[in-house]
């Protein structure tokens, strides 16, 4: 358990209202089916280049899942940061006290050696009180009370060994709330933006935004009357507005299966590796589709 708990925040931060908007205005959105329209129901068209934009695949704001003094921010806006990695930590005084003496209990085992010599004695006992009983040197009443002495003597061992097991999950507990103040990137990714300060006072309020930017997500709206030639591992050429000589291969990963009425258009996502961190992401790019199906 880590104290990354926190807010997720969707990758689509770019609605598709903005998308119609800015890259499917009136006059291209119906050039484009026009032209689809136009060039024949058999094929798509070859090579045709829609706008799009480069996502992060996932955006994530970390807190803590308990509130807490800051001790550590040990991370900055742009810094890499990889999966596991403490890029906050709490002030856990308290907690690891709590975890020494739940260890203490772990490591006292004194109660529980005395309950089995105890167990001991008194199974010897009794069985020494039988064989009295059987030569007439014992009563009754010394048989009994030597059983019963044996049947409690059982009792409390069995209460040691419950106590011990209780011990070892209040142990457990005590380390994963001090394991809660540590607060770890769930992902390999970038820090995004840093809310917080060591000092700072933190309950439900995210601490840092990251960013995970491979795979980057290639985000379009294509007309409808493409709907049905795309289909997920079909390929896309993507060139950014950054590099336009430079291209990339992404492939389909999504087709939305209800289209927009008002506008008569789809959303499609493309899955574009990113391992070197070398595209940013909120570019705006084009994408030509490829390896398209023939109705």
């Amino acid at each position: 358990m880590t104290g990354s708990v926190g807010r997720s925040v969707s990758q689509d931060y770019l609605s598709k209202d903005y998308m119609k908007n800015r890259r499917f205005g009136k006059t291209a959105c119906f050039g484009l089916a026009l032209t689809g329209f136009l060039g024949g129901a058999q094929s798509l068209a070859a090579e045709q280049t829609f706008e799009c934009m480069l996502q992060p695949e996932m955006i994530a704001e970390l807190g803590s899942a308990s509130p807490g003094l800051l001790r550590t921010v040990s991370v900055k806006r742009g810094q890499k940061v990889s999966r596991g990695q403490v890029v906050a930590q709490l002030l856990s005084e308290v907690e690891e006290a709590a975890v020494a003496v739940a260890r203490a209990r772990v490591n006292a085992t004194s109660q529980m050696e005395s309950a089995e010599i105890r167990k001991a004695f008194s199974e010897r006992k009794h069985q020494r009180t039988i064989e009295l009983s059987e030569k007439k040197y014992a009563s009754d009443f010394d048989l009994d009370e030597a059983r019963t002495e044996m049947v409690l003597a059982g009792k409390a061992l069995l209460e040691s060994r419950d106590a011990m097991v209780m011990a070892k999950a209040e142990l457990r507990r005590a380390q994963a709330y001090l394991e809660m103040t540590d607060i770890k990137s769930p992902f390999d990714g970038v820090v995004v933006e840093r809310y917080h300060n060591p000092g700072e006072r933190v309950e439900d309020q995210p601490i840092v935004k990251l960013a995970k930017l491979d795979p980057l997500y290639v985000e379009t709206l294509l007309p409808v009357h493409m709907l049905g030639k795309i289909a997920v591992g079909d390929i896309g050429v993507v060139t950014t507005e950054y590099n336009p000589e430079e291209t990339y291969r992404a492939t389909v990963v999504v087709v939305d299966a209800v289209v927009d009425a008002a506008s008569g258009l789809f959303g499609v996502r493309l899955e574009l590796p990113n391992p070197e961190l070398l595209i940013a992401a909120g570019l705006e790019c084009g994408v030509t589709l490829q390896e398209q199906k023939i109705p």
